[in-house]
């Protein structure tokens, strides 16, 4: 409960901080939906080499994009001052976190925005708005997908966390946290197209399949029952994987040394 009050302070107190920089904040929003633009001309590109991707049309490609995108963007937006966790270590900031009485986690991830990132969100929205007209996809549905990224990008965090977490053995040196963006590439494709190994790791070990590729698929599919219960299997899953990954930061949280900065 202490947490969750202090939610509100925090965000007024990291929306102030990107307010002194308006133009910035304004030109970092703009140059992520070009950036987006972009990635969705290489997405076409790739689908005019290979017409058939899983049996996904190029707009059912759009709608996986979208989804797989808005929750990366609510991650950004939200967790990614985890990927910072490796330079609090080098100069001692983490010290800081430990001698106050709240949970170290949720302050470092409470701790600052990514204000480049609410680009992201507005360009996902719009895109998962597009592909819902076209493919005649409820209302109910979209918002349903919505909740469904809010939830699965926990996922997202739950990678950040682990890889960031390795700072406190290796004194902010190395960690793995950005090692995320290289699973948000696999997030935005078909399960299906990937080896047993690989599906099975993306399915069940690091469950990156449940942020868009599997409920996708069956909401395509039109097979709506399963769609709607694998959007409650997939929230679960969201939610495991990140206790578990707190678990994980607890416990080499006990092997950090301060570095003395």
């Amino acid at each position: 409960m202490k947490e969750l009050k202090l939610i509100i302070p925090f965000f007024k107190y990291n929306f102030k901080r990107l307010q002194i920089y308006d133009k910035d904040f304004y030109l970092g929003i703009v140059g992520l939906i070009i950036e987006n633009i972009l990635n969705l001309l290489m997405l076409f590109f790739i689908y005019t080499l290979i017409p058939s991707l899983d049996g996904f049309t190029f707009n059912e490609m759009l709608l996986l994009y979208g989804v797989a995108s808005l929750s990366f963007a609510i991650w950004r937006c939200l967790f990614i001052n985890t990927l910072n966790v490796g330079s609090m270590v080098r100069y001692g900031r983490l010290d800081t976190f430990l001698l106050r009485p709240i949970n170290v986690l949720y302050q470092v991830m409470m701790d600052g925005f990514d204000d480049d990132a609410w680009g992201d969100l507005v360009f996902a929205l719009l895109v998962i708005g597009y592909t819902a007209v076209t493919q005649s996809i409820n209302i109910v549905w979209v918002i349903l997908l919505i909740i469904l990224s809010i939830f699965t990008s926990l996922i997202f965090a739950g990678i950040s966390i682990v890889g960031s977490s390795l700072s406190f053995i290796t004194q902010g040196i190395a960690d793995f946290s950005q090692i995320v963006y290289n699973f948000f590439q696999f997030a935005k494709y078909p399960i299906n197209i990937f080896g047993g190994g690989m599906k099975f790791v993306f399915t069940f070990v690091i469950p990156i399949g449940w942020v868009a590729a599997i409920p996708v698929k069956l909401l395509i599919n039109h097979n709506i029952r399963s769609f709607a219960f694998m959007l409650i299997v997939a929230c679960g899953i969201s939610v495991i994987f990140f206790w578990i990954t707190t678990k994980i930061w607890n416990f080499m949280l006990t092997k950090y040394v301060s570095t003395g900065s």
